[in-house]
C-alpha cells in the first residue's frame, strides 16, 4: 500500500467489504503494508479514480464513496486519513511501513502483536 493510492476503485470495494464485516461484529485488523510513495516519473496517481465523477457509483456505499472522494479531491490521500475516519467501525490498524531484510520479521511480529485483537486482519500489500 502507498498512500498517494488512497481512494483508487479497489479501495471502494475493499473498505466497503470490511465495512459490512465489521458491521456485523466481526472485528477487522488492517495491515497496511505501508511502502513509501512512488517517485514522481513514477507515479500513476489518478489512474484509477474516475469513479469517483460518477454518482451512479456512490450507490454502493455512500459513506465510503464520500469519504474516499473528499480525500481525493482535497488531496489528503493516506492511510491514517481512513484509520482517523472510523469508517471500518471498531477497526485496529498496524501502519509501520514495512522493513526490508532482517527486520522485515521483527516488522513482521509488531504487526501481529499489534493486531492480535483482531478476528479477521485485511492485508493491504504494495502489488504494484
Amino acid at each position: 500500500m502507498k498512500n498517494q493510492y488512497v481512494g483508487d476503485i479497489g479501495d471502494y470495494g475493499k473498505y466497503g467489504l470490511l465495512r459490512f464485516l465489521a458491521q456485523r461484529g466481526i472485528r477487522i485488523g488492517v495491515n497496511w503494508y505501508l511502502t513509501e510513495d512512488d517517485s514522481p516519473e513514477k507515479n500513476n496517481d489518478g489512474k484509477y479514480i474516475e469513479y469517483l465523477k460518477r454518482e451512479k457509483e456512490r450507490d454502493y456505499d455512500s459513506e465510503v464513496f464520500d469519504l474516499l472522494k473528499r480525500l481525493v479531491d482535497e488531496k489528503k490521500r493516506d492511510v491514517l486519513q481512513i484509520e482517523s475516519s472510523s469508517i471500518i467501525q471498531n477497526a485496529i490498524y498496524y501502519n509501520e511501513k514495512v522493513k526490508k531484510g532482517a527486520e522485515r520479521n521483527v516488522w513482521h511480529q509488531d504487526a501481529m502483536n499489534a493486531l492480535s485483537e483482531a478476528e479477521l486482519v485485511f492485508a493491504d500489500p504494495d502489488n504494484g
